[in-house]
């Protein structure tokens, strides 16, 4: 059996974009789960944030801690369940977990800095500029992994700018529902495929 030119280059191309499609299915796959949880800890924490305005800080504090902690058990979960990557080999979490304390030191010390050089007037500036650098963090994602987390990304930030110059006292509960349930949806919306 002979195989023409075209006709491999056109197998070699379709084996090429049903790779690409995996890809990017398995980054849905692997990034849903982060998605419910955080969905889920912007729920609970800016709906109380909503009650209790002046104690969003411990608030957040201690969604944010569990939020992490969930987030490290579910990654050892799923990286426990595919064999042959680095997470099977024994100690590699471990290696890695000073990298990770690194990013969230460097991520605090940019709050930090950019709150010093542009002190926010409210909390709510401060919780809006926060949930807004995610949500561009999520579009970067996005536009490098997959699509559908942009567009999760995309709609968050516009529910949160809708949010922060138009819902006024209720503005957190906004954010709870509008960011929190963006992130749910989204979640289910990139798990189903």
């Amino acid at each position: 059996m002979n195989i023409s030119r075209e006709e491999a280059s056109n197998s070699l191309r379709e084996i090429g974009q049903a790779h690409q499609r995996s890809t990017v299915m398995q980054n849905y796959r692997h990034f849903a789960p982060h998605m419910l949880v955080w969905g889920c800890v912007w729920l609970l924490a800016y709906g109380l944030c909503d009650f209790f305005p002046d104690r969003a800080g411990p608030i957040w504090l201690v969604a944010s801690i569990a939020g992490v902690i969930v987030s490290l058990a579910n990654r050892k979960r799923v990286r426990g369940r595919v064999v042959g990557t680095a997470a099977s080999v024994p100690g590699s979490m471990l290696a890695q977990g000073w990298r990770w304390v690194l990013a969230a030191a460097v991520l605090y010390a940019f709050f930090v800095a950019s709150f010093n050089v542009l002190p926010p007037r409210s909390g709510l500036q401060a919780a809006t500029f926060i949930s807004l650098f995610f949500m561009f963090a999520y579009m970067i994602y996005g536009a490098l992994a997959g699509l559908r987390v942009f567009f999760i990304g995309l709609v968050a930030t516009i529910a949160i700018l809708y949010g922060y110059f138009s819902m006024g006292s209720h503005a957190y509960m906004w954010l709870a529902i509008a960011g929190g349930g963006a992130l749910i949806v989204g979640a289910l919306w990139v798990r189903k495929t």
